[in-house]
């Protein structure tokens, strides 16, 4: 009796813990589909509640986005080496169903004017050239605007029409790091070119010529000596004047390093085409150009 009633109490007791293992599946099988259709529901009424609160805004700022144009943008560049046709087409109406946007660089600040110009974005940046007085290398740096141009930059919107310019710096920057006026190209450049054309003038004594904005007369002599080693001016006179191989180069519009160049080759016909050649490669600012040239004979 002893084994059997510990056989039977185990027994009872294995259906017992089977009926409440089976209880407890059925509990949580249960829970879970309640769980999934709670959190369904929640989410429904999220839903609800955020398209509710859309269309609330959309109802208040209703006169704002009609006034809104989505329309596609037909943008176009203009810049100085850009062919003259291509620069036109910014003066030209866009195509219908877009609006026009130019990507100008500050060639756009003050040489023209485009019509129908409501919005300008001012980076505040330019990209100025610069020349070491001593060694004549040039070099492109990009820097913070002047003052006067930012002006000039604002002056381009509202012509025809109300506009408005957004400048994407602060007014810490525009105060601090802006100068007043961009500083003139004479004081900024090489004027070798300058004073063997005010030589040719018989114009001596530089350092007392009424420049309107005076270059520096460090800049003046580095220029006398390269003009006297290129024997354009005469190293033994007091006022070092000019000489006849100088009254020749300064017939070129161009460098007197180059003017010297295209004069030699005048006497050696056989070289003259290649100078000519590479004097022209090396007096523009960009040699290869996008687009057809168009060639005219």
């Amino acid at each position: 009796e002893p084994q059997f009633k510990t056989k039977k109490f185990r027994k009872e007791k294995r259906t017992t813990n089977d009926n409440r293992t089976s209880l407890d599946i059925i509990d949580e099988e249960e829970l879970e589909h309640l769980q999934s259709d709670i959190d369904e529901d929640e989410e429904k009424e999220q839903e609800q509640e955020e398209e509710c609160t859309i269309t609330s805004d959309l109802d208040d700022e209703d006169t704002n986005v009609k006034g809104i144009s989505f329309e596609p943008l037909y943008v176009l560049p203009i810049y100085a080496i850009l062919s003259s046709e291509k620069q036109a087409r910014v003066f030209e109406p866009p195509p219908p169903g877009t609006r026009l946007c130019v990507i100008a660089t500050n060639v756009a600040e003050t040489s023209i004017t485009i019509s129908n110009v409501k919005y300008i974005v001012d980076c505040g940046k330019v990209k100025t050239k610069h020349y070491d007085k001593l060694t004549g290398v040039s070099t492109f740096r990009i820097e913070w605007t002047s003052k006067a141009s930012a002006s000039q930059r604002t002056g381009r919107a509202g012509r025809t029409a109300p506009g408005h310019c957004y400048r994407l710096y602060s007014s810490a920057i525009y105060n601090d790091s802006f100068a007043e006026y961009t500083a003139p190209e004479i004081v900024r450049k090489p004027v070798e070119d300058l004073v063997l054309q005010l030589k040719t003038l018989n114009i001596d004594r530089l350092a007392n010529f009424p420049f309107p904005t005076s270059p520096d007369l460090k800049a003046i002599n580095v220029a006398e000596q390269l003009l006297i080693q290129l024997n354009a001016l005469d190293s033994k006179s007091p006022t070092k004047t000019i000489t006849e191989l100088g009254r020749r180069m300064s017939a070129f519009p161009i460098n007197p390093r180059y003017s010297k160049m295209l004069v030699i080759a005048q006497e050696n016909k056989d070289i003259l085409p290649y100078v000519i050649a590479l004097v022209a490669t090396l007096s523009v600012n960009e040699v290869l150009t996008s687009g057809l040239v168009k060639i005219q004979k």
